[in-house]
This record gives structure tokens, sequence and C-alpha cells, in this order.
């Protein structure tokens, strides 16, 4: 997941907010990033971070039924 904080992005950007929103909602779109219940948090799209098994990478993490 990432959490953008909004007002610093603004501030160090230097970018309105309506471009702010628009890059957001392009990410959206294009299935990058998709909205959690939290604000300004989402889950990224791991098939297009992530290369790899991520059962090999993690055996730790997983859990048996």
């Amino acid at each position: 997941w990432i959490w953008i904080n909004k007002e610093r992005y603004l501030k160090e950007s230097n970018t309105s907010l309506n471009t702010y929103k628009a890059a957001v909602e392009d990410l959206l779109r294009c299935g990058i990033i998709t909205p959690t219940m939290y604000v300004d948090t989402y889950w990224i799209n791991p098939m297009l971070i992530f290369a790899g098994n991520r059962l090999k990478k993690y055996p730790d993490s997983i859990v048996e039924e």
C-alpha cells in the first residue's frame, strides 16, 4: 500500500490540486492503484511492481490450512 501526503506533495511539486486529482484518477483508471477505506491511501497493483514468485520470495509468510 501507499499513503500520499497530499499537502506535502502539492507543496514540493508546485502543482495544483486539480492536477493532483487528475493524476490519481489516471492511476486508478489504469489499474496501477486501487483505493482503500483510508483517506489518500491506495493499494498498489503487485502485478506491475513485483517480478517473480511471491511464494518463493516470502516462504515464512505461507500459512497452510
